[in-house]
């Protein structure tokens, strides 16, 4: 094996190895986000409850102060919320699981600009386009004489 074959066996081989780790890499992002989401919307939740019936349970109360009814309140809440976290943890580890079944590549934006010729020779002053067109004349001259 000659010295680029094998100079080329190794960029192909680095080129495979980095286009794993970007799959790879890919994966965890996409776990990475849709993990916080569904926590966040998890926390939020519980978080909603607390705002809207946390007066039934002297949420921000210490135990101490907390009378006959709140206290029973706050162990149905405990439950509760104790009930919604453990639920969005399983679903969030089958969404995990889901996704570990699956390979792709995170798509990066991409952007591609077509410049028309219209539009460069409108950019071109007179001298560059005159200089333009005694080069293209040169190249055709040069290759007349090739012929």
């Amino acid at each position: 094996m000659d010295k680029h074959s094998q100079m080329k066996q190794k960029f192909d081989q680095a080129k495979a190895r980095n286009a794993e780790r970007s799959k790879i890499f890919s994966k965890k992002k996409l776990i990475d986000a849709i993990s916080k989401k569904m926590r966040t919307t998890m926390v939020g939740a519980v978080a909603a409850c607390e705002d809207y019936m946390g007066h039934l349970w002297g949420h921000g109360k210490d135990n101490s102060q907390l009378s006959v009814a709140e206290r029973e309140w706050r162990l149905t809440w405990e439950e509760l919320r104790a009930a919604i976290l453990d639920k969005g943890n399983n679903q969030l580890r089958n969404a995990i699981e889901e996704i570990n079944r699956y390979s792709f590549e995170y798509q990066k934006y991409h952007t591609d600009l077509v410049i028309s010729k219209d539009y460069h020779d409108r950019l071109m002053t007179p001298e560059d386009k005159e200089m333009r067109r005694q080069a293209v004349e040169s190249y055709q001259q040069r290759d007349n004489k090739e012929q």
